[in-house]
């Protein structure tokens, strides 16, 4: 999610060509090369401006702009646009003030972060009591900008395309805002996509804020919550999120899956189906998931609601075992508590309804989808009649069933002798201590 941090700034080499730009341009009778020249120099960085316009309104038309990096950075240039429209009021212009509003198109931003620090440091000018540089209040509207983004200290690298932002650009009253309203129409995270994104974010010397996000997660859900990107430090970002009225379809139920496994199905089979809810906690660093993944870590509780289970899937394959008939099942809720670290998903605890035969799920999902679950048998034998340990559950107490294997292909392995001797050892004490508790005969 760092790439979010890199969209925002993406928004400040736009205001620093306003700044400087539209208060030459009615000075100047070379527009274009007197701008170009000036912005090279106040930025630190070359500058090209292919044409400058001006519309039977009034606005200001750059065209073809292009803005390379610092003089200590190499690489292609880090900023292009085919067309800037200006619109500004000249009164304030005139008083050394730039209010209007901007419109950027076919924006191409090549962000890099070397050495802790980013080629866009720097872009946008503090006030100052001399007149320069010029005060900006902007508003900022770009549409369809395309991000590629170059950690070089991390070796990380990513590309967001079709970004659209409205933001307020101001440096009044001595302090630097850039506040972006973002829309996206999809960001690809793993394994899943979500739609419509739309946030808002803020930046200070430390982190971007993100807030108000909101998103489409599958075909009817919704996506909710807030998050940090942080600009120093180990920590890269993190997050509050809640996942409302998610359908559990071919693209959520894998995802789903790793947290609560007893919906795993094979391959082939046709899987479960569930209204799924979602709260979650998360932090890390990364732009793309085998970066993510090492560092990946928080809490959560996940709800499904209305669980329909096919025949193939997993709890059944075990209910099986205790006796149950092969067939679907369905479950009014379930809830899971889990926590994620060093690359295992930990399920803390499982709830279902109360009219559910409780079977008790412990252990843990690896983000590559690894099983290393203990299923407790012995609740659905007594219930079940038993299957082929009903006459183990007569004289033990635990009979615990071992799941590895993936999500995509579970393998159940029966009780081991250990757990067998641990579970007899327990039986007897219960049959010594019933004993001792009934009346002796003829007494």
């Amino acid at each position: 999610m760092r790439r979010l941090l890199f969209v925002v700034l993406a928004i400040l080499v736009g205001a620093s060509l306003i700044g400087g730009g539209a208060w030459l341009w009615w000075r100047s009778g070379d527009p274009r090369e007197r701008l170009a020249a000036l912005l090279s120099e106040s930025l630190g960085r070359q500058v090209v401006i292919g044409a400058v316009d001006v519309n039977g309104d009034g606005t200001v038309v750059l065209r073809d702009v292009e803005v390379g990096n610092p003089l200590a950075w190499d690489g292609a240039p880090m900023f292009t646009a085919a067309s800037i429209d200006i619109d500004v009021a000249l009164e304030e212009l005139l008083d050394r003030e730039l209010v209007g509003q901007v419109e950027a198109t076919a924006i191409d931003l090549r962000v890099i972060k070397q050495a802790g620090s980013l080629n866009l440091a720097g872009l946008v000018p503090r006030r100052a009591a001399g007149g320069d540089p010029i005060d900006l209040h902007l508003a900022v509207v770009i549409h369809a900008a395309r991000v590629t983004l170059d950690d070089l200290d991390r070796d990380h690298h990513a590309v967001l395309d079709g970004v659209d932002l409205r933001v307020l650009l101001s440096n009044r009253d001595g302090s630097r805002e850039a506040q972006a309203n973002v829309e996206i129409a999809r960001i690809d995270l793993h394994a899943l996509a979500i739609e419509q994104v739309a946030f808002v974010a803020s930046a200070s010397n430390d982190k971007v804020a993100l807030s108000e996000l909101s998103a489409r997660l599958g075909k009817s859900g919704r996506l909710q919550g807030a998050g940090e990107v942080f600009l120093r430090g180990e920590q890269g970002w993190s997050f509050d999120l809640e996942a409302t009225d998610v359908d559990l379809d071919d693209e959520v139920r894998p995802v789903v899956a790793a947290f609560y496994p007893p919906i795993a199905s094979g391959a082939d089979a046709i899987g479960a189906s569930a209204q799924v809810g979602a709260r979650v906690s998360l932090g890390g660093t990364g732009l793309h998931w085998e970066q993510v993944k090492p560092s990946l870590a928080g809490r959560g509780r996940l709800a499904l609601a209305n669980l329909q289970l096919p025949a193939t899937s997993l709890l059944l394959a075990i209910a099986e075992l205790a006796g149950r008939p092969s067939g679907p099942f369905s479950l009014e809720s379930v809830a899971v508590e889990f926590s994620l670290a060093n690359g295992w998903i930990a399920l803390d605890r499982i709830s279902a309804d109360e009219h559910t035969v409780a079977l008790p799920v412990t252990g843990r999902v690896s983000l590559a989808g690894e099983l290393d679950l203990k299923v407790e048998l012995m609740p659905a034998v007594r219930a079940f009649g038993g299957g082929a340990y009903a006459k183990l559950a007569q004289i033990t107490t635990s009979i615990p069933v071992r799941v590895g294997g993936t999500l995509a292909a579970p393998k159940l392995r029966p009780p081991s002798a250990g757990d067998i001797g641990s579970g007899l050892l327990g039986g007897a004490l219960t049959r010594a201590l019933t004993a001792a508790d009934s009346p002796a005969d003829g007494g």
